[in-house]
C-alpha cells in the first residue's frame, strides 16, 4: 500500500480536456491538409476518445495505444466510427432528459479525420514521441493517492460465476474523500462493489469470514455477510470513475474497505483499485441504490417491465445515475416524480449490457423530500424457453439504479 502525504484539492473549475483544446482545430486541420497523420491528429484523438477501453489489459478487444496498433486496425476503426458503433454512447440525448457529461459520441469532423487517415495510407507523420503517446488522463489516474488490493491472492474458477469479497486497507491516518478511482487487472470481472466498513464490530465479523475461507477473501454470492456503507458500483466499460468537481465519498481514518467482485469466467484474480483522494470537498456524497421485489420474467415475451422506486426523506442534489440489467434488458429509464409530474433522468432506449456507466449530469438536479426516484427496466425474453429469475448470476436478471447524491 502507498499513501502520499499531500492529497489533491478539488475546486469548482471544470477540467479542460485535451480534446476540448483539440476539437476546435479539427475542421481547420482537415481543410488545410486532407491527409491527416498519426502523430499530428490521430494519436491524441485516439488517446482521448478510444484508449480508455482500447488499451493493454482493457475491456475492448484491441489496444489502440501505439502507431502500430492503430495502423493494424485502421480499417476496423474507420468502419466503426462511420457506422457510429464506436465510441458507444447508449443514452438518449433528447430534450426530455438532462444533459450528461462525457458524451463519447464523435463529432463528424473527427469521424472524417479517422476515415481519411485510414483510407489515405495511415501515414505516421514526423511528430515527436510525445505526440504519439497523447494524454494519459483518460486512460488512468495521473495522481494516485492510495493503491489497495486484497492481501492474499485469489484465483477464480474460470468456468463459473463467482462472487468473492475482500477486505482492503487504505491505511489512512486522517479522514479524506474519494474523488476518483480506477480498477486494474479487471479482465473477467463482470462488476464490483466497494463499501466502507465504518463499524468496528462489523469489521470483526468480516475478518472472521475472511479467516475461515482459504485462498483470500470469502464467498459472498447471496450475502456479503456484514453491514457497511456503500461507496460505489463499477463495470469494466467505465475505466476511470471521476466524481463531479467539488464532490467525493468520505473515507475515515483507520477504517477498512470491502470489495465484492463478480467474476464471470475469469482466468485470474489480482484486481486492485487506484484511489485519488482529497482532504476536503464542498459536497460530501452518498450512493443511494434501489431494486425491485423478487421477480420472474416469462419466456417468449417481447416486452416485460419491472419497476423499482424509493421516496426521498430530505432535500439534496442529484449529480449522477446508473442503471443495471443483464443481457435480456431491452431498455431502461430512470425518472424523478415530483408533485408537479414526472421527469426523465436517464433514458437508454437500446440496452446493451456491455456498456454500463455512471452518468453524471452537466449540472446537479435538486431533489426535495417526498420526491420519488424510480427505474423502469424492460426485458425481451423471446429467446428464452424457460422463466428467468431475478438473481445475482449472469444467467439471472437484475433491475437496479444507483444515485450519486449530496444532502
Amino acid at each position: 500500500m502507498k499513501q502520499r502525504k499531500k492529497l489533491p484539492m478539488i475546486g469548482a473549475v471544470r477540467r479542460i480536456t485535451w480534446f476540448g483544446r483539440l476539437g476546435s482545430l479539427a475542421a481547420w486541420l482537415v481543410a488545410c491538409d486532407p491527409n491527416p497523420t498519426y502523430t499530428r491528429e490521430i494519436a491524441p484523438l485516439l488517446a482521448e476518445r478510444c484508449a480508455g477501453c482500447h488499451r493493454t489489459g482493457g475491456v475492448a478487444p484491441m489496444p489502440l495505444e501505439t502507431f502500430e496498433d492503430a495502423r493494424a486496425n485502421a480499417a476496423a476503426i474507420a468502419s466503426a466510427v462511420e457506422s457510429h458503433r464506436m465510441p458507444p454512447w447508449p443514452p438518449d440525448q433528447g430534450d426530455s432528459c438532462p444533459p450528461l457529461e462525457g458524451d463519447r459520441r464523435l463529432p463528424e469532423d473527427d469521424v472524417s479525420l479517422l476515415s481519411s487517415w485510414a483510407r489515405g495510407g495511415t501515414p505516421r507523420g514526423n511528430g515527436s514521441a510525445e505526440a504519439t503517446e497523447g494524454p494519459s488522463s483518460p486512460r488512468w489516474i495521473d495522481d494516485v493517492s492510495v493503491t489497495v488490493a486484497p492481501p492474499e491472492p485469489y484465483n477464480p474458477e474460470p468456468s463459473a460465476d463467482t462472487y468473492r469479497c475482500f477486505l482492503l486497507d487504505p491505511a489512512l491516518d486522517h479522514d479524506a474523500y474519494l474523488v476518483a478511482y480506477a480498477v486494474g487487472k479487471a479482465q473477467g470481472v463482470h462488476h464490483l462493489h466497494v463499501w466502507s466498513v465504518d463499524d468496528d464490530s462489523q469489521l470483526a465479523k468480516a475478518e472472521e469470514l475472511d479467516a475461515a475461507s482459504p485462498g483470500g477473501g470469502w464467498d459472498c454470492l447471496d450475502d456479503v455477510g456484514i453491514q457497511a456503507r456503500h461507496l460505489t458500483v463499477w463495470g469494466p466499460t467505465d475505466p476511470v470513475r471521476r466524481h463531479p468537481d467539488g464532490t467525493g465519498m468520505p473515507l475515515y481514518a483507520g477504517k477498512k474497505l470491502m470489495m465484492q467482485i463478480h467474476y464471470h469466467h475469469a482466468r485470474e484474480g489480482g484486481t486492485y483499485l487506484d484511489l485519488q483522494l482529497a482532504d476536503e470537498v464542498a459536497h460530501p456524497a452518498d450512493i443511494l441504490t434501489i431494486g425491485p421485489a423478487p421477480f420472474i420474467l416469462p419466456p417468449r415475451t417481447p416486452e416485460t417491465t419491472v419497476q423499482a422506486l424509493t421516496v426521498t426523506t430530505k432535500d439534496g442534489l442529484l449529480w449522477g445515475v446508473r442503471a443495471h440489467m443483464h443481457d435480456l434488458g431491452s431498455r431502461a429509464k430512470i425518472s424523478i416524480v415530483r408533485k408537479d409530474g414526472e421527469a426523465c433522468l436517464l433514458s437508454i432506449p437500446d440496452w446493451d449490457a456491455k456498456w454500463q456507466l455512471m452518468y453524471f449530469f452537466e449540472a446537479p438536479i435538486p431533489v426535495a423530500s417526498g420526491d420519488t426516484l424510480q427505474i423502469d427496466c424492460t426485458y425481451d425474453t423471446t429467446s428464452k424457453t424457460e422463466e428467468t429469475l431475478n438473481g445475482p448470476t449472469a444467467s439471472d436478471e437484475m433491475c437496479n439504479a444507483n444515485f450519486y447524491v449530496t444532502w
